[in-house]
């Protein structure tokens, strides 16, 4: 499994920010940040923001994305 796949597995079970995605992973946080750029970039995850006083950015699967982590 290469590191974007293993990206969107995290995503899909629930961890949505890549600090909590490479303490999982056990990856350097640089790497899972050009993962998600290319996952982005592929139309596989969303970038949200949530929170209205304490904003944060979290990913979530796109369609495509879902189908992916499916196959």
């Amino acid at each position: 499994m290469n590191l974007e796949d293993a990206v969107l597995l995290a995503i899909a079970e629930g961890l949505n920010n890549p600090k909590d995605i490479a303490k999982k992973l056990n990856v350097r946080i640089e790497d899972i940040k050009v993962a998600i750029n290319s996952l982005e970039a592929g139309g596989f995850i969303v970038r949200k923001v949530k929170g209205f006083i304490f904003k944060k950015e979290v990913y979530e699967l796109t369609k495509i994305g879902f189908d992916r982590v499916v196959k």
